[in-house]
């Protein structure tokens, strides 16, 4: 771990996201007292870090958010790994996640970690853990055939995790993202977090807010988020707002009752299947 403190002033905005679930892993009890999370590489990436405060969201719900997430994403990848002791994990749009370290000693040591992000944020990154074990590449999951840039092996059941990311493509890169992941092959998986529509352009979530970067698409529920392009169908659907607080709980009951199954905020975990398999699922009521 690098002792210098690296300035974070260059990253563009939504770059500069990476911050705001970075400090909620770094100060959990902080942010959503009484539950079980510890991340230590992430408390000192923190404080690696020369950052501005003012623009790291430190919203308290946000940041509960933020660890409730992330523990969903964890249980799935720790399950996704067990089951495939030879699985490769892709993180797209990797930023500064941790999940590798808070998972060892939990999966299986064959498997292989891969990351993928711009080129700013994988500078910093590689400075900050110059000797880590995860395979880094610099690029761009917005940009056709990223899927080939990252030379995953061959033969290997793969986990793809979007993880905070797909709510800033628009439409159109929504789609050809989730049309790239599934050139992976029959068995992939997919976990990604999203916004219900109403949610995601309506200009007003925090982090929106606090960074400038925007939020450009969204979707209803899983359902709907695995039928935007063929061949994905959805495996569960995890809820995260109704896990933040009795308010956010309430909150999110009644719009998804008052939207007829609609999410506010949830993590969907999607299998690529086989074409006639995918119509059946969406043909489903």
């Amino acid at each position: 771990m690098a002792g210098e403190r690296l300035s974070t002033a260059e990253l563009g905005p939504v770059a500069a996201t990476l911050l705001t679930p970075l400090y909620a892993r770094a100060k959990p009890q902080l942010v959503a007292p009484g539950v079980a999370f510890d991340d230590p590489v992430a408390t000192q990436l923190l404080d690696s870090l020369d950052y501005d405060p003012a623009g790291v969201l430190r919203d308290r719900s946000n940041g509960a958010g933020t660890i409730h997430r992330t523990l969903v994403v964890d249980r799935l990848t720790e399950q996704f790994a067990r089951r495939h002791g030879d699985a490769v994990v892709v993180s797209a749009g990797i930023g500064l996640c941790t999940r590798p370290y808070r998972l060892a000693g939990r999966v299986p040591r064959s498997v292989t970690w891969v990351g993928l992000d711009t080129a700013d944020v994988v500078g910093v990154r590689r400075r900050l853990l110059p000797d880590e074990q995860v395979v880094v590449k610099s690029g761009s999951v917005t940009e056709p055939g990223w899927v080939h840039g990252i030379d995953l092996p061959a033969g290997r059941p793969v986990l793809v995790l979007a993880e905070g990311l797909i709510m800033y493509f628009d439409d159109a890169g929504l789609e050809r993202f989730l049309t790239e992941a599934r050139l992976l092959g029959v068995g992939t998986e997919m976990v990604a977090d999203y916004f219900h529509p109403r949610v995601a352009l309506s200009g007003r979530h925090p982090i929106v807010r606090a960074t400038g970067a925007q939020f450009r698409s969204g979707a209803r529920n899983g359902f709907e988020l695995a039928g935007l392009v063929p061949g994905w169908r959805l495996a569960s659907e995890e809820p995260v707002m109704e896990l933040i607080g009795p308010v956010q709980r309430l909150a999110a009951r009644a719009f998804r009752l008052m939207s007829r199954g609609g999410r506010l905020y949830a993590v969907a975990h999607l299998v690529a299947a086989d074409q006639q398999r995918c119509r059946e699922d969406h043909a489903a009521p």
